[in-house]
C-alpha cells in the first residue's frame, strides 16, 4: 500500500520539474492590515534577490500608478533591501479608515523592464 502511494507521489512530482517558487519578472503586493494601528509591525522592508548574474533594474510602483517611485538595481551578488516607513503608511499597511475599500494608491508592484526574473520578500517586525 505504501509503495503505491510512493509511486503515485513520484509520478505526480515528475509533472512539476520546473517549480520556481515566486521567481517572476512582475510581483504584485497588496496592502495589508494589522490588528492594531502602529503597534505590531514597525520596521518594514522588501528584499529583492535573483539568480541572474548580470545586474538589471527593477521599477517599483505604488498602487495603479504608471510612474515608478524608485528604480532598484539587483543581481545575484547584490540583493536589495527596500525600506518603507514604520507602521501604517497606507502603502504596505493601511489604516482603519482605508480598510475595506478599494484603494488605487496602495500596494506595491515590482517590475523588471527587461523581463529578468527575481524574488520579492516582505519582512516586518
Amino acid at each position: 500500500m505504501k509503495k503505491k502511494y510512493l509511486l503515485l507521489f513520484c509520478i505526480l512530482l515528475s509533472f512539476f520539474p520546473n517549480a520556481y517558487s515566486q521567481l517572476s519578472d512582475l510581483h504584485y503586493l497588496p496592502p495589508l492590515k494589522q490588528v492594531t494601528n502602529n503597534q505590531a509591525v514597525r520596521n518594514q522592508a522588501f528584499y529583492l534577490s535573483t539568480p541572474e548574474t548580470i545586474p538589471f533594474t527593477v521599477e517599483v510602483f505604488e498602487g495603479a500608478s504608471t510612474t515608478p517611485v524608485t528604480v532598484l538595481v539587483v543581481s545575484n551578488a547584490v540583493p536589495i533591501k527596500y525600506d518603507l516607513g514604520d507602521g501604517d503608511n497606507n502603502i504596505s499597511l493601511v489604516t482603519n479608515a482605508n480598510t475595506g475599500i478599494v484603494l488605487s494608491n496602495s500596494g506595491l508592484r515590482f517590475q523588471a523592464a527587461g523581463g529578468q526574473k527575481f524574488y520579492v520578500n516582505y519582512r516586518g517586525r
